[in-house]
């Protein structure tokens, strides 16, 4: 099963350490962690069924990281 969409909930932490990007405003490195975390968790709870998953792009804005686009493709 393909399926795709636009995820419309952010990750959103306070606190934590920021990331600097030359003429942006600062990236929060635990919402950054946390996404790749829960991305990972869900793999390996899924693992049996899942066969990719994409999430591009992921745009980062201070604490909050958007997941804009995604593809998840499961075995039936």
């Amino acid at each position: 099963a393909v399926k795709t969409g636009l995820i419309p909930n952010s990750v959103a932490l306070g606190g934590g350490g920021y990331a600097i990007v030359r003429g942006k405003p600062p990236v929060s490195k635990a919402a950054a962690a946390d996404l790749l975390v829960r991305i990972s968790l869900f793999g390996a709870t899924h693992a049996a069924r899942l066969r990719e998953l994409d999430l591009n792009p992921v745009i980062a804005a201070g604490p909050t990281l958007y997941a804009v686009d995604w593809l998840l493709v499961l075995d039936e």
